[in-house]
Parts: structure tokens; C-alpha cells; sequence
């Protein structure tokens, strides 16, 4: 074992832990993307919907390295014993902590990647200080006169997205009405209401918001805006003053906030605590780790000081002797970029004369949301791309980000559609990990039942139409 890049002797096998770095030439230069628009995150986030997601990794041109504060040695994968490589240069990101073990060839100094170790986890304990196991109230059998009780198993409820002040996933002139009526059902399905006869609401021992409580406002000011800009909203600004006593009222985050503070004070009041997160666009600190919401943002909601806790991003708790452990899902949509799967595709494009075969040229594909989030777990990492690519605090002392204790419950809100699996990342394989894609309720409006003893999870629909569907999902087990 190495304790320095520096001190790697050639021709000899070593162990060296360092921080990998890849290099994507595919990924746009920071001069190509702010010379010319100075609010470039708004102007992306604004056309979002039209733009499908592009993966930086290249087949044939990214590389690997490893290093320290001493230096840096490049990798060079060694093929396995399957025709694989011991570690997969799409598999990795920047900012990943790894302990690699080869050999560094004495002509070009490139190190041959023999087998690679991530940081591992400690056990969280089952029974801890506020942790203890949760319960639901007891139900009695009305049919036969019994006063015999029964303990039903206690479910959390995973939602995100809510996307207060915006519009719905479906692209017709009453895509917000939709929603908004679907954030109603939801209320009522939280309450009991919906269908009394299978007693979800009683079954929910608390909710976890995982972020996307408000929408995105497009029509904020520039944050470098020229004259004429300057000039045409301080006329819309005295416009609005004189329309309104507060530019605030007017304003959509103002709207926004105020819906999600009255959808949180609704469920307090069911009975059922919650814990809310913010995300991307939400009212806080855009560096991670994001500050919960301002209790002056809540005043409805914070008036139920023992129902709400406003949790930050990412959000770690103890329910019912599980850990949770989880995020708004900016991680996994960030570090999706810089991971993927080569597939072979036809490079058949144009006609092409019949006696010439088709050529086969290998592509990167992203990884899905849910093997994106194993690959963090894996990590021992929750965000391993920043600050490199997702903006974070610099810390000194020590990282925030790093996974110590393995969790129970691994999940990231805000994702395209709900995917989930039990993992395991442990050499025994005894203790497994559930990983958990949270869908965005305005895009799918779905919400997620997690039962707290079995980890089992299925998904609540609600159409909008008065109706409310449940699906369970397909379990995948994984050993890492």
C-alpha cells in the first residue's frame, strides 16, 4: 500500500487510494456556454422540455486518472476473465474515491488497473433514540363483533414534484386545472377519503417530500441584464407597483409558495407528519446542501410545530428504526451525464448498396435513474460530480456527502418515471439496501407506499379523474 501518488514504484504491484478524475471531451467548454447568454442555467432550464438529455461520454475518447495531492497516474483498465475490463470508464465519474491496485508500466508510466475497491458502510443500528419500531393504530373486526385488534404494517409516503405555481405533465390548455386537481385527490386519498375501505391514510405513518414543491419561475430578471433590459423591467416594476401595494404579491414565487404552504398545512392537520425538502427551484440556497425552507415561507404549515419538520437536501432521518437516506434527484440527473452503457447500433443511415454490409460502431447511452443511484451507493458518494458539475458548499474538515452508514432506504425524488429494487453492496449480503425513484407527481402523477417492515413498495396513480390506481413493483435483486 501507497500512501502517495508520488512514491508509485514501476513494475511493482501497489494499492494507492486517490480521487478519479475523467476526462469527457464531449462535454461543452465553459467559453461555448456563458459567452454569450449570461443567465445560461434559466435559458437552459426554459427549454428543458424541448431538449433531450445528452450524455458527455464517448466511446473511443474518454480516459481515466487517478490522483492526490501529490501528483496524478493514468488508468488503464486490465481485461477480466469475461472479456470485460476490471473497471469500466463509463461506469465512473468525476470526484469518485477509490482504492486501485495495479501496476505502473515503467515506458509510459500508465498504471494497469488490476481491481478496484470503493469506501464500504457501518450497519445502522435497528433500535436508536427516537427510532423505535412504528406502528399503526389497531383496527376492529365490525362484522363479526370482535374486539379482537390487529396491527397493520406502517407505510411512509414518497412524493416529489408537487410543482406548486406550474403546469402539469400532459401539453393541453388545462394541463394546471388537471394538476391542481390532482394535488386535491391527493389530499383526500392522504385523508382517507378516496377509498375508506382499504384505510390507506391510516396506514401512513408519515410523508417525505423530496423536493419540487414549487415550479420554476421563467420570468425572472437576468443576472447581468444590459441597459435596455434594466430599463424595461424597472417600467414593469413601477407598472406593478401601481397595480398591486407589493411587487411580492404579484409575484408567482409568492403564489407558489403560498399553495405549497396550504397542501402542507392540509396534511398536518390529517394527523400525519411531514417532511419537506427543497429542490432545484426551490425558494433556498442553490449550492448543496440546501437550507430547508425559512419558517416565514410556512406560516400555515409551521403553526403544526410537532407535524412538520423542514428537512434539507439531501435528507438523512430515523422513521420507524429504518434510515432514510435520500435526495430532490439533482444528483442522479447530474451524474447521468458522465455514466452510461455502450450499445452496439447500425451505422445504416442513407441508402446504402446491398452488397455492402451494415457496420457496427458502439454508442454510450445514459444509465437509468435508478442504476445511476445504485452507482452513488456504490460510491459511498451521494453527489460525487460536485462541485465539479453540481454546485456545492466547499468544505474543509470533512465532506457531508459521504454515505458512512448504509441506509434501508435510498431514494431520489423528481425522476421521469418510478423504478425500484432491493440492492446489496456488502460482501455478506445479509443487510439489503432498497433504492427507491420518487416519479414527479406533476409529470406522472404518482405517489409511492413504502412498507416500513417489509420494504416492499407500490404506487399509488391518482388520473384526475376521480380514480385511483395501485401497482406493485417488480423487486430486482442486486449484489454489488
Amino acid at each position: 500500500i501507497v500512501s502517495r501518488i508520488i512514491d508509485l514504484k514501476e513494475n511493482e504491484l501497489c494499492t494507492i487510494v486517490g480521487t478519479i478524475v475523467k476526462d469527457t471531451p464531449n462535454r461543452p467548454k465553459l467559453e461555448d456556454t456563458s459567452s454569450y447568454h449570461v443567465n445560461v442555467g434559466d435559458a437552459e432550464d426554459a427549454d428543458a422540455h424541448m431538449k433531450p438529455f445528452r450524455n458527455y461520454c464517448s466511446d473511443d475518447e474518454d480516459s481515466l486518472v487517478l490522483e492526490d495531492e501529490s501528483g496524478r497516474v493514468e488508468l488503464l483498465p486490465a481485461e477480466d476473465k469475461e472479456g470485460g475490463h476490471v473497471l469500466d470508464v463509463h461506469s465512473v465519474a468525476s470526484g469518485v474515491i477509490a482504492a486501485i491496485t495495479g501496476i505502473v508500466q515503467p515506458n509510459s508510466g500508465v498504471m494497469i488497473v488490476h481491481s478496484v475497491h470503493f469506501p464500504s458502510f457501518s450497519t445502522a443500528k435497528e433500535e436508536e433514540e427516537g427510532g423505535e419500531a412504528v406502528r399503526c393504530g389497531p383496527t376492529t373486526d365490525s362484522d363479526n363483533g370482535s374486539s379482537s385488534t390487529t396491527t397493520t404494517s406502517p407505510y411512509v409516503l414518497l412524493l416529489s414534484g408537487l410543482n406548486f405555481g406550474g403546469m402539469g405533465g400532459d401539453s393541453n390548455d388545462n394541463n394546471a386545472s388537471c394538476l391542481s386537481l390532482k394535488r386535491d385527490m391527493l389530499l383526500d386519498y392522504i385523508a382517507g377519503y378516496t377509498d375508506p375501505e382499504t384505510q390507506d391514510g391510516a396506514k401512513i405513518c408519515r410523508i417525505i417530500l423530496a423536493g419540487g414543491g414549487c415550479a420554476k419561475v421563467s420570468s425572472l430578471p437576468s443576472a447581468l441584464p444590459n441597459f435596455a433590459q434594466k430599463q424595461q423591467q424597472q417600467q414593469a416594476n413601477k407598472a406593478l407597483k401601481k397595480k398591486s401595494n407589493s411587487v411580492l404579491e404579484a409575484s408567482s414565487y409568492t403564489q407558489s409558495i403560498r399553495e405549497l404552504d396550504l397542501f402542507l398545512s392540509e396534511c398536518c392537520a390529517s394527523g400525519i407528519p411531514v417532511d419537506c425538502m427543497p429542490g432545484k427551484h426551490d425558494p433556498t440556497n442553490a449550492n448543496w446542501p440546501q437550507r430547508p425552507y425559512h419558517q416565514c415561507l410556512l406560516p400555515n404549515a409551521t403553526t403544526f410545530p410537532d407535524m412538520l419538520f423542514r428537512a434539507p437536501n439531501p435528507y438523512e432521518a430515523l422513521v420507524g428504526g429504518r434510515l432514510f437516506l435520500g435526495s430532490d434527484g439533482s444528483n442522479v440527473e447530474d451524474i447521468r451525464k458522465f455514466i452510461g452503457n455502450v450499445v452496439d447500433v447500425d451505422d445504416s443511415e442513407g441508402e446504402v448498396e446491398s452488397d455492402v454490409p451494415c457496420q457496427q460502431k458502439k454508442k454510450v447511452v445514459s444509465k437509468s435513474s435508478l442504476d445511476a443511484l445504485s452507482s452513488t451507493l456504490t460510491f459511498g458518494h451521494i453527489c460525487p460530480t460536485g462541485p465539479d458539475s453540481l454546485p456545492t458548499f466547499p468544505c474543509g474538515e470533512s465532506d457531508p456527502f459521504v454515505i458512512t452508514m448504509k441506509p434501508d432506504v435510498y431514494f431520489a425524488g423528481n425522476c421521469s418515471k418510478f423504478e425500484s429494487k432491493l440492492v446489496s453492496v456488502d460482501d455478506d449480503g445479509k443487510k439489503k439496501t432498497r433504492l427507491v425513484c420518487v416519479p414527479s407527481f406533476a409529470e406522472t402523477g404518482e405517489v409511492v407506499l413504502l412498507n416500513l417492515d417489509t420494504l416492499d413498495c407500490e404506487v399509488v396513480k391518482l388520473n384526475g379523474v376521480s380514480d385511483v390506481n395501485r401497482d406493485e413493483d417488480d423487486d430486482v435483486e442486486m449484489a454489488g
